[in-house]
């Protein structure tokens, strides 16, 4: 058994080695190879916002980087969350931790509009994503968060509903079947494919806002599911 242990614990060394030997290697090469497309580029940051308005229609840039020129990689963030969301349910299959709480006039008082007060806040965060910093990530994790308190506040035990799974399901797949669609229309996945309207208005942006309400109901049910892990009973 600690010959096993052993084992394991050299494999782990040797994959962080070569990680670190990786990723030494390759900021080596960006700082030291010239760059092909010449000093007039290097600034990419300037170029993004010269470009943003134009080429997506949000007024924020933000969401121009996050849900247009780098889009795969929010792709891949929501796929993190859900494997992390699924690591922590398979962590506390035997069973959830019950929070309790003592009876307290201010907070039963407060639980009756707190809650809806922050989901309302979370909703207009992700509505305003393409136009002010914010947008789906942000505005899930505070509806989840108004989702908490009112169970928490109000007594109400919080057990785990399939259908806030279902829910996460198909607004992943939302996600991926706007991208099939852009690929489709113009042989790009995600590309815009809605009209832009007027940069700063509400309906702006094409398919940007689409995608945030998305990500924004796909995060508020992944963490939901979290917090129901820890709070409900095992239900077998």
């Amino acid at each position: 058994m600690l010959e096993g242990m052993n084992r394991k614990y050299n494999i782990s060394g040797i994959i962080a080695i070569l990680g670190v030997i990786f990723f030494c290697g390759t900021l080596a090469k960006l700082l030291y190879t010239e760059v092909p497309f010449g000093k007039d580029k290097m600034n990419v940051a300037k170029e993004y916002v010269k470009m943003g308005a134009n080429s997506t229609g949000a007024q924020n840039m933000v969401t121009s980087v996050v849900l247009s020129f780098r889009a795969l990689d929010t792709l891949g963030e929501v796929t993190v969350l859900f494997a992390s969301s699924m690591a922590v349910g398979l962590l506390l299959l035997p069973g959830g931790i019950m929070w309790r709480r003592k009876e307290n006039f201010v907070l039963a008082f407060a639980s009756k509009w707190m809650p809806y007060l922050i989901g309302l806040i979370g909703i207009y965060i992700v509505l305003q994503g393409h136009l002010t910093p914010g947008g789906g990530f942000q505005g899930g994790v505070i509806i989840a968060t108004g989702i908490m308190l009112y169970f928490l506040l109000s007594g109400v035990e919080m057990k785990r509903d399939r259908l806030v799974h279902i829910l996460e399901a198909l607004m992943g797949a939302g996600f991926v079947g706007i991208g099939l669609w852009g690929l489709y229309k113009n042989g790009s996945f995600l590309y815009n494919f809605l009209p832009q309207g007027k940069v700063g208005e509400l309906f702006s942006a094409g398919i940007l806002p689409m995608l945030y309400i998305l990500i924004g109901i796909k995060v508020a049910s992944e963490f939901t599911a979290i917090l129901a892990r820890f709070t409900s009973k095992n239900e077998e």
